[in-house]
């Protein structure tokens, strides 16, 4: 019995060497190859989250930006409206002015007009009255020869009759 008990002993201390050996080297290197392909995840998934991290920096740092380029641009909208609308208004006075403007130099022009139409007219008319008077005093001039004309005749007469006598 004796015997048996080393020879189990011995086969059961010859399994845990066989295991120890073979099996658990296996299983060690196994668990090597695990622990690397781990780590390499490891690195992958650091360098992948460090990279997600400058992105996401890089977004925030981004959105900063546009943020304060949006409340620029939003400024400078705002004050070109501020003066579109005071140009609009200045533009609307001057269209006002120059309407105004208008207007009254089309009234005058047309008091122009019939001052020079009022003018011609009278030019017209005394035109007409001079040319008449000067168709009157020809006539008369032609009726004072004639009259001249008649008195020398006259004269003539009266001194041959006065020579006769």
């Amino acid at each position: 019995m004796q015997r048996a008990i080393w020879i189990v002993t011995f086969l059961i201390i010859l399994a845990a060497g066989y295991y120890w050996v073979i099996i658990h080297e296996a299983d060690v290197k196994q668990v090597e190859k695990i622990a690397l392909r781990n780590e390499l995840q490891s690195d992958s998934i650091n360098t992948v989250t460090e990279l997600q991290n400058r992105l996401e920096l890089k977004y925030i740092g981004h959105g900063k930006h546009l943020k304060s380029i949006q409340d620029d641009f939003n400024a400078h909208y705002s004050a070109y409206l501020t003066k579109m609308d005071s140009i609009n208004s200045i533009f609307d006075e001057l269209d006002f002015k120059v309407q105004n403007l208008s207007d009254r130099m089309n009234k005058k022009l047309d008091g122009l007009r019939q001052d020079f139409e009022e003018f011609t007219d009278d030019y017209n008319s005394n035109y007409r009255v001079q040319n008449r008077r000067i168709t009157d005093v020809e006539k008369a001039a032609v009726s004072i020869e004639d009259d001249i004309k008649a008195i020398n005749e006259t004269l003539l007469t009266l001194k041959e009759k006065l020579d006769k006598k």
